[in-house]
């Protein structure tokens, strides 16, 4: 994970050559560098009756206290 800086309380960490959490909330991975162009691969697996909310979010401007970016919301059973 030399690339990455982890916040919050989910449990990063390398796997298989991905970057896999499953436990803990409010978990936030930030680039260590800045990027002007980029591509995002992501995967994201939930069974149904667990309730999640995920999402993935690009050009966060204070990466330490992420707040307002573009993001794509995963899955969110909230109603």
């Amino acid at each position: 994970m030399g690339d990455w800086t982890s916040t919050g309380e989910a449990n990063w960490r390398v796997e298989d050559g991905a970057l896999v959490a499953d436990k803990g909330k409010g978990g936030h991975l930030v680039t260590k560098d800045s990027y002007k162009n980029f591509m995002i691969y992501s995967e994201f697996w939930s069974d149904e009756k667990a309730t999640a909310a995920s999402s993935s979010a690009a050009r966060i401007p204070r990466p330490s206290a992420p707040g307002p970016a573009y993001e794509v919301n995963i899955f969110d059973t909230r109603s």
